[in-house]
Formats: structure tokens, C-alpha cells, sequence
């Protein structure tokens, strides 16, 4: 177990409130790997983990839904780049910074650079055809199990703005959660 001294350590510190202090590092792996704040609310961590899930699932399905029937109703990229940042950021809240980081191990920041790429080439596509910017076109492909599905190039617009607003809005909230971390560890005593 990678943590398995810290834990143990954690643990004889509880029985002796007497012993010395954590060293910087013991206290970033235990803060990373949620053991302290379990300890602290075990029983509402129970209740939030257990609604989590299924809620998580329905957020990112509503996400999804948002985002295919956008591009000819209200909803489209724009939204279901917050419906998802907004899921993620229920799942960095409960568990941590150290599953987002594990889990996502890109920076997020690509995913802006990504979409602003998509959505230009979707304009600049337009320009290729004779066509003003931006100039949308449609068609229909059909899928096996789906049958005959509407495709529009709004809706690969579209991909490039959720993308964008799921990258911006979580570079933000992932550098507020880092410089909360590095001020809690300054605040923290040192040995």
C-alpha cells in the first residue's frame, strides 16, 4: 500500500495526541488520498458517495442529450460543456483533487485549444465550398441500430464549443482548488 505508513501513522496519532507532527509530504499523501476528511464525516460521506453515482450518470446523459438535440433546439454546446464541468465538479468536490488528477491526467487547457481548432475549421469549411463563414449544411447518415439520423456541421460547432466550455470552465475551477491547497499548506504548522 503506497500510503500505508502514512495511514498507520495517522492512525497512532489519533491514540497519541502527544506525538510529533506530520512531515509536509505525509500530510499531502493523506490529504490526497481522503483519508483524513473520511475520518472526519464518515457518516455524511456515505450518504454523498451513495447519491453521487447515479446522479453523476444522469447529469452527464442529460449532458449528452443536451448537446445532440442543441444544434435545433435550446441546449447545444454551451450548455452541456457546464452540465459536464458542473459533474466533474461534484466529483472533485466529494472525492478530491487526487481523482480528478488520476483519473483526467491531461490538463484541461488542451481541451480549450482543441475546440477553438474545431470550431474554426468548421467555419473556415464553409469558406471552402464558396460560402459565407460559418455557413451550416446538413445531411442524414444512417447507423445500424439507430436508423436514418439527421447529421448538420452545427453540430461539430457545436462539439467545439462544449469542448471549449468544459476545458475553460474546469482549468478554473482546478486552479482555484490548487491555490486553496497551497495556501492550506502554508497555513499548516511547520515541524
Amino acid at each position: 500500500m503506497k500510503n500505508g505508513m502514512d495511514l498507520q501513522a495517522y492512525k497512532k496519532r489519533e491514540e497519541h495526541p502527544d506525538r510529533s507532527e506530520f512531515t509536509q509530504e505525509q500530510r499531502r499523501r493523506l490529504s490526497d488520498s481522503g483519508y483524513i476528511r473520511s475520518r472526519k464525516k464518515l457518516g455524511s460521506d456515505i450518504v454523498i458517495h451513495t447519491v453521487l453515482r447515479p446522479l453523476t450518470f444522469s447529469i452527464l446523459i442529460f449532458a449528452f442529450y443536451l448537446f445532440w438535440n442543441g444544434h435545433n433546439s435550446p441546449g447545444g454546446g454551451f450548455v452541456a460543456g457546464l452540465m459536464t464541468a458542473a459533474c466533474i465538479v461534484l466529483l472533485y468536490v466529494t472525492y478530491g483533487s487526487g481523482l480528478i488528477r488520476n483519473t483526467l491526467s491531461f490538463d484541461f487547457k488542451y481541451l480549450v485549444a482543441i475546440g477553438l481548432s474545431l470550431s474554426m475549421l468548421c467555419g473556415l469549411g464553409a469558406l471552402v465550398f464558396d460560402y459565407p463563414f460559418l455557413t451550416q449544411t446538413f445531411g442524414h447518415v444512417s447507423f445500424p441500430l439507430l436508423g436514418n439520423v439527421e447529421f448538420a456541421t452545427a453540430m461539430i460547432f457545436d462539439l467545439g464549443i462544449y469542448l471549449v466550455v468544459t476545458g475553460g470552465c474546469l482549468t478554473i475551477i482546478t486552479s482555484i482548488g490548487q491555490s486553496g491547497n497551497q495556501n492550506r499548506e502554508e497555513a499548516m504548522p511547520k515541524e
